[in-house]
């Protein structure tokens, strides 16, 4: 059975200070795996700092294309470079506010279990879907549409994270 895990996510929040300061004062236990997932501009900086700590870090989002002319993005290849070892997917905030579908989330899914790295994919119904009886539904269809464009991969993790339940 796998440990439980408590991980962060920045969101658009940090520094390096803040990186620095989170290093040296960041306590783990053999108990429980910890994971953070820091901004893009802080994830270099953070996983050379935690190389000889047990938390382990990761991306919040990457492309669905190993390369080519996407600017702004990051492809899970060069997370993995970095030597980071998650990257989230299908957040509800990415799904809500950059329009991140499920095939966007599987297709992302997909090139970052390729890459090396595990992905953390994260389901949840809105209060609207919980309301109306469809909570089971929405988590399916997510689950489903990852399930069908990734056999084979071997290594994943679900986050259950309801939309109605964050802030």
């Amino acid at each position: 059975m796998r440990k439980p895990v408590v991980a962060g996510n920045w969101k658009m929040n940090g520094s390096m200070e803040l990186c620095e300061r989170f290093a040296t004062g960041l306590g783990t236990s053999d108990g429980v795996d910890v994971w953070i997932f820091p901004t893009s501009l802080h994830l270099a900086r953070l996983t050379e700092l935690l190389v000889n700590s047990k938390a382990e870090t990761g991306a919040q989002n990457v492309w669905f294309e190993a390369d080519g002319a996407y600017t702004g993005e990051v492809s899970a290849s060069m997370v993995a470079a970095l030597g980071a070892k998650y990257a989230l997917v299908g957040h509800s905030e990415r799904r809500a506010m950059f329009a991140d579908t499920d095939e966007v989330v599987a297709r992302k899914f997909r090139q970052i279990a390729y890459s090396g790295l595990t992905p953390v994919l994260c389901v949840g119904e809105t209060l609207v879907e919980r309301d109306s009886g469809r909570a089971f539904d929405a988590v399916a269809r997510q689950l489903s549409a990852v399930e069908q464009t990734c056999e084979g991969c071997s290594h994943q993790v679900v986050a259950y994270e309801p939309v109605w339940a964050i802030g």
